[in-house]
């Protein structure tokens, strides 16, 4: 999730942890959290609805919908 999250804002896996929250990332926004969403799917297969996303708070938060939900 780190690796995926810093590659998609363009910051240091250094800078992030599982409990930063994703909402204060620089270059975050609407658009970039439906890209984000597309990114989580392309790699894991998991679908994460804008909504669900919405009641998230921290990768952490993201990781594990993400572990309890890959097939």
């Amino acid at each position: 999730m780190i690796q995926l999250t810093a590659g998609e804002f363009n910051i240091s896996v250094d800078q992030l942890s599982l409990s930063s929250k994703f909402r204060e990332l620089p270059k975050w926004s609407s658009l970039n959290a439906l890209l984000f969403i597309s990114k989580i799917n392309e790699e894991t297969g998991v679908l994460i609805s804008s909504a669900m996303l919405a009641d998230m708070t921290t990768l952490g938060d993201v990781n594990d919908f993400i572990n309890l939900n890959i097939i």
